[in-house]
């Protein structure tokens, strides 16, 4: 049985360095370079053939060129493994930390503050006789498997992770060894026909604990749901790391902070919902790519962030701040033009300058990149219901549904209910778009934006009162996001006259705004 179980453990160890391989080959577009070589030499060698005898070729130059076209694939392949074309020129691929691919900008500060670290740890074996103990090895490696496709994270190589998880040391101890920043762990219980998987994640800089569960499962669906155990924890995962980055940049003084805990400490504001939050960012990003003109995801937040004022009637040039964010995101799309990061923030520009369709495009690049990266995901929920299709609005309330069951306390939680309640109301579901509403204007009563909504659909349900009294709510965090202001920039989000007037009709109708805007014209 012990020979049994260490024949699976090998097996999910080969399974998880094949999948790792072959995504470093599709990432560094191996696969691409060497199917255009192939055609390439393929091509030359039939022309030679057709025109040789008319050009008096010497006998044999097709031999010899099949032989120079073999000689040379490996060189072709080993060049796309190890360099790439940017719109810089060539340059080296970014390289393989502990064991995982790091798709990162092409400059960033320093590893130690700009990429989080994580070690998965063996998890421990409770009942070691037991017959599914090898759990206890599989699952680290599928995690690490996953984990290693999140942007901006580097994952400690198993066998350093093993080796210190041997050495009885405590969590910081093997944090400050392997200089990670974060630490997951766990344990595997079989009771009878049942199993407790036990799962932890501890922020070991400041020594607490993040997150903790227990799943209880039948021994028999174990290897059916050991990817879901794994999706989940990754994804939670991501949830919690963000919190506990931006609540230890919010932490330091920005006066000593670099360039990405200025970032942080940006995204921290963003994350509470005021005008007063959402200006203060600004001066923090504008130091940021002051200290490293060549950080590309400081560029791409500010682009993010200056977009954000327009949303939230800050700016005292709304166009021109569009302009200025669209003209800050593209440098970071150049900069970084493979960055899951820059994508998601790009895709969150043009989604609220009315490029909504562009914005698509950039955030299914993003999430391509990074399917764990579930801010990303939640972000679609602006350019699709910019569209009014039905089938991108059923895809918004699939994806809220799906975040919100993986990652209920993520820090996006209030915008995927706002984006589930604005797909409901487009759709004309009224009564859940009301119930979403509810939620997150009692989550966060400061999201000014959502209160507008939250009074759109009140009106839609000739509830008139409530929604007048939703919006001096909203004014009083922000009285610059007034109704018509709202309604105007309704017709910057979308071209598509049926969207605005279903985001629009309820002020209408409890006599808030005078009537639905038309549609602007698009440049």
């Amino acid at each position: 049985m012990g020979y049994w179980r260490l024949g699976i453990t090998e097996a999910l160890t080969t399974r998880a360095k094949i999948h790792w391989l072959f995504q470093e080959l599709r990432r560094r577009q191996v696969f691409k370079v060497g199917a255009a070589y192939g055609v390439a030499a393929w091509a030359i060698i039939q022309l030679v053939d057709i025109v040789g005898p008319d050009l008096h070729v010497p006998e044999g130059t097709n031999l010899w060129l099949v032989v120079v076209a073999f000689a040379g694939f490996p060189v072709v392949i080993a060049l796309s493994w190890i360099y790439e074309l940017t719109p810089q020129g060539f340059r080296e691929t970014a390289n393989l930390l502990g064991g995982a691919a790091v798709i990162a900008p092409t400059k960033d500060p320093a590893p130690s503050t700009a990429l989080a670290s994580v070690a998965v740890l063996p998890f421990g074996k409770l009942t070691p006789a037991a017959q599914h103990s090898y759990l206890a090895d599989a699952l680290p490696i599928e995690l690490q498997s996953l984990l290693s496709r999140m942007p901006e994270l580097r994952v400690v190589s198993r066998q350093s992770a093993v080796a210190h998880a041997g050495a009885g040391s405590d969590l910081r101890a093997i944090a400050r060894d392997l200089k990670v920043q974060y630490v997951i762990s766990g344990s595997i219980t079989e009771i009878g026909d049942r199993l407790q998987i036990n799962v932890q994640l501890d922020d070991a800089v400041d020594d607490t604990l993040l997150w903790s569960e227990r799943y209880d499962v039948a021994a028999a669906d174990v290897e059916r749901l050991q990817r879901d155990i794994s999706e989940k924890v990754v994804a939670t995962f991501g949830g919690e790391r963000l919190r506990a980055e931006i609540r230890r940049a919010n932490d330091n003084a920005a006066a000593d902070a670099n360039a990405w805990q200025l970032v942080q400490k940006a995204r921290a504001y963003l994350l509470d919902y005021t005008p007063t939050s959402i200006a203060a960012a600004i001066p923090l990003l504008r130091r940021a790519v002051e200290l490293d003109p060549q950080y590309a995801v400081g560029y791409a937040t500010l682009g993010l962030v200056t977009a954000e004022k327009t949303l939230n009637a800050l700016s005292a040039d709304a166009n021109a701040d569009r302009r200025f964010a669209l003209e800050v995101i593209g440098r970071a799309e150049r900069l970084a033009p493979r960055d899951a990061v820059v994508l998601r923030a790009a895709g969150c520009v043009h989604a609220y300058t009315g490029d909504y369709r562009y914005s698509i495009e950039l955030l299914r690049r993003a999430v391509k990149l990074a399917p764990y990266e579930l801010g990303a995901w939640g972000y679609l929920g602006w350019p699709l219901v910019a569209t009014g299709d039905p089938a991108d609005l059923v895809e918004v309330l699939e994806i809220v549904e799906r975040l919100l069951a993986t990652s209920p306390q993520h820090p996006g939680r209030v915008y995927w209910l706002f984006h589930r309640s604005v797909a409901h109301a487009c759709a004309d579901d009224r009564e859940r778009a009301l119930a979403d509403a509810e939620e997150y204007a009692a989550e966060q009563p400061r999201f000014s934006l959502g209160s507008m909504h939250h009074a759109n659909v009140l009106g839609l349900l000739g509830r008139r009162d409530e929604a007048r009294a939703a919006v001096e709510r909203s004014l009083q965090h922000n009285p610059l996001l007034t109704p018509a202001y709202y309604a105007d920039l309704m017709t910057v989000l979308t071209d598509q006259p049926a969207v605005v007037e279903k985001r629009t009709r309820g002020l209408v109708s409890a006599a808030i705004v005078e009537a639905v805007p038309p549609i602007r014209p698009r440049p």
